[in-house]
């Protein structure tokens, strides 16, 4: 989806994730003479190991970020260098495909 540059289903996701922590939210409270210490710990290692993850996947895309600007900085440069090298050349001969 943010590969394809798609950004109404990206909109879509991100409102959905809102949605998604509200109803989390409020299971949470709805439960609230139900719980136990034990419970609540369990969740939270669940909560702990979804975020951890969730940064491990912010970091390797932040790598990925960089990695791929670097790279399309060192093709500008070499584009700018070949462009300089270059100078101005004579036109060349004309084909007779590109005659008209």
């Amino acid at each position: 989806m943010i590969d394809r540059r798609d950004w109404a289903a990206f909109e879509v996701l991100l409102s959905s994730m809102g949605r998604s922590r509200h109803v989390v939210m409020n299971a949470w409270e709805a439960a609230q003479p139900q719980r136990t210490p034990e419970f609540d710990r369990e969740i939270e290692m669940r909560v702990r190991r979804i975020l951890e993850y969730r940064e491990w996947q912010l970091q390797r895309l932040r790598r990925f970020h960089d990695e791929t600007g670097g790279r399309l900085q060192m093709i500008s440069r070499w584009k700018a260098y070949a462009r300089a090298v270059a100078g101005r050349r004579q036109p060349r001969a004309a084909l007779f495909s590109d005659i008209r």
